[in-house]
């Protein structure tokens, strides 16, 4: 089920009503939310729950080992290599598959046709993963207590509103917020919470898609005769703010959402088309994700520690696995390089003497490098 299903519309209401009826009862509310989740995760296609359940109880158990055991660099390794290589099978199989019987030539094997013809991956599977990392690693720092719960953190990873497209919630934004006495038992500013609802349909329903209804026929024939002539330039633009309205729209209905229940999670998108350099983008642009790189990925890879060169890799890295994160397919691996590339640059333009003399600019002078500085990025991002 998505948000802009028909079923969704009668789904809330009914999720909501029983819950403001429940909420005073801790052990029915967290079962209701529970069971709620499941089914909205589950809905038409059943088969996939025992994959999210699977994860929750994997997770749960590595975790409670952790807490017991001293091998605990251990128990960590496993846990988060069963997050990668179940997240892996079922996003990249089709990748892997096909660029290998393109690569040996066994494009007539029947098992080629599979990944491309049939392949489904499971709905939400890379926030849930990602949702399961951030625990185990927040428990092995020792920042966040072990849950001991198995209904606690199964509605943590689980939770309908944040599962399909985010925002990536660590443990202490939501899991801290589950246990006796602390769970919400009231709405959380109803009236923002209204409004980013609605803020987030229109994005989705009304901006994102009257544009793709403007340029998917042009990206559908890009290489046919019939767009031959064209001027690409207009498209590219419209489409990078279909899916920036598309992307922050489930975003905004999300946090609304976690508002009506009680809940508050942070943004994950801040106006990212006025960034002034590539890093100032990927601060404004699904922050969640770009801090869960950084602190689960980025800073464990070395950080900004190290020789110029080993700093440069580090970005290099994190972005290409970001890119392969958001889709299986080698663009998105392209995707990625190319902004871990334009990091780099970033990253070597700031240390040079004309970046230090434009960054003491004031008045006229600062303003026009201020929208030069935000036009070359959003051309960047658009050409990425």
């Amino acid at each position: 089920m998505s948000f802009i299903q028909i079923e969704f519309v009668y789904f809330l209401p009914v999720v909501f009503g029983v819950w403001l009826l429940v909420r005073g009862h801790y052990p029915m509310a967290l079962a209701w939310l529970l069971a709620a989740s499941l089914f909205f995760y589950g809905f038409k296609q059943w088969w996939i729950l025992p994959i999210i359940l699977a994860y929750c109880l994997a997770d749960w158990l590595t975790g409670l080992w952790m807490q017991k055991t001293r091998r605990r660099r251990l128990a960590l390794t496993l846990g988060v290599g069963f997050n990668l290589l179940v997240l892996s099978f079922w996003k990249y199989t089709p990748l892997v598959i096909e660029t290998s019987a393109a690569l040996v030539g066994w494009n007539a094997l029947p098992f080629n046709e599979v990944p491309s013809g049939n392949w489904i991956v499971p709905i939400g599977i890379s926030f849930y993963a990602f949702t399961g990392i951030a625990y185990l690693v927040d428990v092995y720092r020792g920042a966040i207590a072990v849950e001991k719960s198995l209904w606690r953190y199964a509605l943590y990873t689980s939770f309908f509103p944040h599962l399909v497209a985010g925002p990536i919630l660590r443990p202490s934004e939501f899991l801290a917020h589950l246990r006796p006495g602390l769970m919400p038992t009231r709405p959380l500013e109803p009236a923002e919470g209204t409004f980013l609802i609605a803020r987030g349909l229109f994005k989705k329903l009304v901006l994102a898609d009257s544009i793709a209804i403007a340029i998917d026929p042009f990206f559908a024939h890009v290489s046919d005769q019939s767009t031959a002539g064209v001027w690409a330039l207009p498209y590219t633009y419209l489409y990078a703010f279909q899916i920036y309205f598309d992307f922050s729209g489930y975003t905004d209905i999300a946090r609304g959402l976690g508002l009506w229940f009680g809940f508050r999670w942070p943004e994950n998108f801040s106006w990212p088309y006025l960034a002034t350099s590539v890093q100032d983008f990927w601060r404004r642009w699904h922050m969640t994700l770009s801090r869960f790189l950084r602190d689960y990925l980025y800073i464990p890879l070395g950080g900004n520690r190290g020789t110029a060169g080993r700093v440069g890799a580090n970005l290099m890295i994190t972005m290409v696995l970001g890119g392969l994160w958001h889709g299986a397919s080698w663009s998105f691996m392209l995707w990625g390089g190319l902004h871990g590339c334009f990091l780099v640059i970033n990253r070597l333009w700031s240390t040079t003497a004309l970046h230090s003399r434009l960054a003491a600019l004031t008045d006229k002078p600062a303003a026009v490098w201020r929208w030069f500085s935000i036009v070359l990025t959003f051309h960047a991002v658009c050409l990425a």
